[in-house]
């Protein structure tokens, strides 16, 4: 269970009233941050109250429903006995009533601060330093406290204190972590498995300037110069093309890498067009997992990738055959604290507030959009196609094409243009 703190979120300043016949109650699920008073019981009082928000112990906002209910209202007491009002157990002010002079009656509001439901702990209790009642001066509480009571001597010139406290509760652990992509409602081309897109290729070996050779299953070799369409150059033995790779996870095979290493053959794997993919992808195509660890502020993270397949890159500069994506999430505590969003080529950190996550019953959904064409992955954006890609997860290290380090689709003439390299190359954590 992890320990939550709601604080003050929105202060707003309440309109000026007479003291000697003022009365308060603070707006819908708000409570009373700050009072300000001038003069004696014809002066004028005015009232801060602030709308709430749940942060975690590192100050990240956790997603949730904070109401504020059950208001009652305290007996009447004379403030200048100096007896003075504290809310009682767990309970927050959000309102005053106060007729007459100092000898008049006063009331409190209190009422319960509720977290998804359940109702908050009101705790750590502090008292201010005393202020002269009548000197215009305010009071307001400090970011992490609320207003639990005040204690008030005498006529105008004697001394007011504030009491304040921190609301506190705790967060069940998150059962599940649900990401849901929408795609562009343009897209033409969607999610595909790449054991698919591998039936559906030929494997070719890149010769600059030349034509390119193709693998044939008869003849367990490249044919050279070969740019057959008959089924044996199509739907290549997975371990043939896993077996391409160098023995540096640096460098690769893929046509005009920069990276490739010139002592392997440059392979590819080309399907004949521009695979559309499947339209309704949620628990049909899969998506893989790659979890690995990180430090932060001296506590271990979990850093995880999840890494999204489509056939066919359509974007206007540099279409190419194979699209490798990624949604990366920060974890702490099995929750999302941030997440990486794969533009064009580069990730993009983007802490929890600037994310569109939800948390009901104990699953956190991280919802993200894809651009059209090129299915760069963004934080906010339109909503077609709707893809659940936690569905149907699998393990990355697991895969059968996981060491296949040349290009996903055909060569291009610049290295945009070229089908990319495959996820186990690009993993955060190498």
């Amino acid at each position: 269970m992890s320990t939550i703190k709601i604080i003050p979120n929105v202060r707003t300043l309440d309109f000026s009233m007479d003291e000697n016949n003022s009365n308060f109650l603070c707006p819908t699920n708000t409570v009373m941050t700050g009072r300000y008073h001038s003069g004696d019981e014809n002066g004028l009082t005015q009232y801060e109250y602030a709308t709430l928000k749940a942060v975690d112990e590192h100050g990240n906002a956790v997603s949730g429903t904070i109401t504020v209910e059950d208001v009652q209202w305290s007996a009447a007491i004379s403030e200048s006995s100096g007896s003075g009002f504290e809310a009682p157990t767990n309970r927050v002010i959000v309102g005053r009533q106060h007729s007459g002079d100092e000898n008049g009656n006063t009331k409190y509001a209190t009422a319960v601060v509720k977290f998804n439901g359940t109702a908050a702990f009101v705790g750590s209790i502090t008292q201010s330093s005393p202020i002269k009642e009548s000197d215009g001066r305010w009071f307001k509480t400090d970011s992490q406290r609320v207003i639990t009571g005040r204690r008030h001597s005498g006529d105008e010139n004697g001394n007011t204190i504030y009491y304040s406290g921190i609301i506190t509760t705790t967060l069940a652990p998150v059962k599940e972590i649900k990401v849901v992509v929408y795609m562009d409602p343009s897209e033409d081309h969607f999610p595909m498995d790449p054991m698919q897109f591998i039936k559906e290729s030929r494997f070719r070996r890149h010769n600059s300037g030349k034509k390119d050779d193709g693998y044939s299953k008869v003849k367990g070799d490249f044919v050279i110069g070969n740019d057959d369409h008959t089924a044996e150059f199509y739907d290549i033995p997975v371990s043939v093309i896993n077996s391409h790779h160098t023995n540096n996870i640096h460098t690769n095979v893929r046509p005009r890498d920069d990276n490739n290493d010139p002592n392997y053959d440059q392979v590819f794997l080309q399907p004949d067009d521009h695979p559309v993919g499947n339209r309704n992808p949620t628990g049909a195509v899969p998506v893989f997992v790659y979890s690995s660890k990180f430090m932060e502020n001296g506590e271990e993270h979990e850093r995880r990738e999840y890494w999204l397949f489509y056939g066919y890159n359509g974007t206007t500069f540099a279409a190419h055959q194979g699209d490798w994506e990624r949604v990366t999430l920060n974890v702490y505590d099995g929750r999302i604290i941030g997440a990486w969003l794969d533009q064009h080529g580069d990730s993009k950190y983007y802490p929890k507030a600037e994310l569109e996550v939800s948390e009901i019953s104990g699953v956190q959904t991280l919802t993200v959009y894809s651009s059209n064409g090129s299915h760069a992955t963004n934080p906010s954006g339109s909503k077609g196609v709707r893809w659940e890609i936690t569905q149907k997860v699998e393990k990355l290290e697991d895969q059968p094409w996981k060491l296949y380090a040349g290009a996903w689709g055909e060569v291009g003439v610049i290295p945009a243009a070229t089908g990319p390299l495959g996820p186990w190359y690009k993993r955060m954590d190498i």
